[in-house]
């Protein structure tokens, strides 16, 4: 089935040839078909292009709606305060204000484009349809933050820790990781990401070993 299709010419081909020779005729076939053509647009769209791979612009928006997620994110930047050298997104003196209690270290929005709203989509599908099992945590963390590797590891009294690599996960999805990754109802989490795919640690960690894992930095570890 083609997008384009010229039902005018089409149902032209179907006349018998005793009104092949009338061009006031041929005219009206293909005038009457005319409307069809869009129609044929439409049905084809609606076939192909509104899953969650193929919609674009207002089409992916209503997936959106379908599934709960809209394309204006929160959290969009986070906000430098004054802090001390290996505290997380802080400056000096002179550089950055107090933070006052209770102040988020986040604000601001953001509209996403297509290819970026369409992974965050695909993480809402899964969320929708999941109970917080490893591999769905794997699946929505691979779509959102482009993670090669996961490590989970439990810490007791209904609280794990998740540590996964990335490079280029863009700032409103690091800003929004304890939203983003799913989990069960009343489950704790804790979130380590890092840049490398390969981090060393022990047996109890579910890390890498000698001759295998990274010895990480300060400066390896994203947050």
């Amino acid at each position: 089935m083609e997008r384009e299709t010229d039902h005018g010419s089409i149902a032209w081909g179907n006349n018998l040839m005793q009104f092949r020779q009338s061009r006031q005729f041929e005219c009206l076939v293909k005038s009457l078909f005319a409307p069809a053509n869009a129609l044929h647009e439409v049905f084809y769209d609606l076939l192909h292009k509104r899953g969650v791979d193929t919609a674009e612009g207002k089409q992916l928006d209503g997936v959106g709606r379908i599934v709960g997620l809209t394309r204006t994110i929160s959290n969009a930047a986070a906000i430098p305060f004054f802090g001390f050298a290996g505290q997380e997104n802080t400056l000096g003196f002179g550089q950055a204000r107090m933070r006052r209690e209770n102040e988020t270290v986040t604000g601001g929005f953001i509209k996403l484009p297509d290819e970026e709203y369409r992974g965050l989509l695909k993480w809402k599908i899964a969320v929708n349809n999941g109970h917080g099992t490893a591999p769905e945590i794997v699946e929505a963390m691979s779509n959102v933050f482009g993670a090669e590797l996961a490590v989970f590891r439990d810490l007791d009294n209904a609280k794990f820790q998740v540590a996964f690599n990335t490079k280029n996960a863009p700032e409103y999805v690091l800003n929004n990781r304890y939203r983003l990754i799913p989990k069960a109802a009343g489950v704790g989490l804790e979130v380590v990401i890092v840049k490398h795919k390969t981090p060393f640690g022990f047996a109890d960690q579910n890390y890498y070993g000698f001759g295998q894992g990274v010895m990480l930095s300060n400066a390896d570890i994203v947050i």
